[in-house]
């Protein structure tokens, strides 16, 4: 097992007055056909140094002056089997920088992705709005175009009915003209002034209104159609409530991703697929 061992002092250099730190995982991990718990185990120190045996992976360092805990310090502890405490507190600063780096990554893929959201959600409204006054201009057009369809039945109808009507005043005007020409043949014999004029009949002086009307053209009846198509299209956004799903290493990379997420004002889960764990 790995022996850690190493000088605790001031910035001045003296030799810290630390007695004891407390050494402890963590959290709970499996290892070696058990498990290492959280718990804390009390190492003296001598002198202002300290030496210890502890179990390859990360850790935390409880520094403690006059019975009172003053710091803690995380450390990574590797395989060899001796390692200074510089060693482990700078492997662990490293490790802390490069999951604060996946984080800000992670967090800036984050922002890319919900921005591009809202740019898609703002060209479909701008579609749906297009699609509503295509729709309504396609109304407009129909209900014209009935109108017409309309217009045109009734200018048919009043030509028919004028048709019908010229063709019944010359049927009636024809009638007169016979029975005029009946009577005038009575008497033809003994009025020597009774002629015709035209339609008008002239007896004794007298000259009749026309006998016969104008004979009226009949109407053509013409038929328009017009088709009409209403395009709608409708297409959500709205991105409401939108949650993006992350996949982090650890549980603590997720908890921090998870944190640097939402201090910019967005949501998200992040799973951690090796245990199980989510946040969000």
């Amino acid at each position: 097992m790995p022996s850690v061992s190493g000088s605790l002092k001031y910035v001045t250099l003296r030799a810290a007055a630390v007695s004891e730190v407390l050494v402890r995982a963590p959290e709970v991990r499996a290892e070696a056909g058990g498990v290492i718990t959280s718990s804390a185990d009390r190492v003296p120190v001598t002198g202002g140094s300290v030496s210890f045996t502890v179990s390859p992976g990360p850790a935390v360092l409880t520094l403690v002056e006059a019975g009172r805990p003053v710091e803690t310090i995380p450390i990574l502890v590797g395989s060899s089997a001796s390692q200074s405490l510089q060693q482990v507190v700078s492997a662990a600063k490293v490790a802390d920088d490069a999951t604060q780096r996946e984080i800000e990554k992670l967090a800036a893929q984050a922002v890319e992705l919900v921005d591009a959201a809202v740019k898609n959600a703002k060209r479909a409204q701008d579609g749906a709005t297009r699609a509503e006054a295509a729709a309504g201009n396609a109304q407009r057009s129909e209900a014209s175009s009935a109108s017409s369809a309309s217009g045109a039945r009734s200018s048919a109808t009043s030509a028919s009915s004028s048709a019908v009507k010229a063709a019944t005043s010359e049927q009636n005007a024809a009638k007169s003209a016979t029975s005029a020409k009946e009577d005038a043949d009575k008497v033809a014999s003994t009025l020597d002034n009774t002629f015709w004029q035209g339609d008008r009949l002239a007896v004794n002086g007298m000259i009749s209104p026309p006998l016969t009307g104008p004979k009226g053209a009949p109407g053509e009846v013409s038929e328009s159609q017009m088709d009409a198509a209403i395009a709608a299209a409708i297409v959500a956004l709205a991105p409401t409530g939108l949650k993006l799903v992350l996949a982090a290493p650890d549980d603590k990379t997720a908890e921090r991703a998870d944190t640097a997420i939402r201090a910019k004002g967005y949501g998200a889960v992040v799973v951690v697929p090796t245990t199980g764990n989510w946040w969000g």
